[in-house]
């Protein structure tokens, strides 16, 4: 069976709005995407593995899909859609701490800088350096519901990334 991830990730959209993400089951998930639960273990090993591949084609989509677009501006329409698509967020989020933070979103976000900067003499460490308070910036931003304000938050996430650009100049 080969399903598309927009199919995947329609299908979370639409039914994470009906139900609480806690209660929300593999029988479920297999209802609104026509596939059996012998077919869906085959696949995966847990919902929580659904999510991250989906969250992870967003995140890459927004960061990584607009090569002519500023980086900050990337991450302005990351964290908008982050806001947009909170119960998918949540829902992942709430599931897999630990996952969403080191497995998903750093990796994701380290591999952006490192293109950005690909023409800089910035070594992973420095990079690391970058992606560290920025993915902090971001699961803060997940942790508090999306409340903060988004300007506040994008405007975190910009400071790091104008000392980056500091730095870049000076090497």
């Amino acid at each position: 069976m080969n399903i598309k991830i927009s199919d995947i990730y329609d299908v979370l959209r639409t039914e994470l709005v009906e139900h609480d993400d806690a209660n929300y089951t593999v029988s479920e998930f297999c209802t609104g995407i026509d596939m059996s639960r012998a077919t869906f273990y085959r696949s995966y090993k847990s919902l929580s593995e659904v999510y991250q591949m989906v969250i992870s084609y967003q995140v890459e989509r927004n960061l990584n899909g607009y090569p002519n677009r500023r980086i900050e501006v990337s991450y302005r329409m990351l964290l908008e859609h982050m806001r947009e698509e909170a119960n998918l967020y949540h829902s992942f989020y709430r599931q897999t701490k630990r996952l969403f933070f080191f497995d998903v979103l750093e990796p994701l976000i380290f591999k952006n800088l490192r293109l950005h900067y690909s023409d800089a003499a910035l070594s992973d460490v420095a990079i690391g350096m970058i992606c560290t308070p920025i993915t902090h910036i971001i699961v803060r931003y997940i942790d508090h519901d999306f409340e903060e304000d988004i300007d506040d938050v994008y405007q975190a996430i910009y400071r790091v990334l104008a000392v980056a650009e500091n730095v870049k100049s000076i090497l």
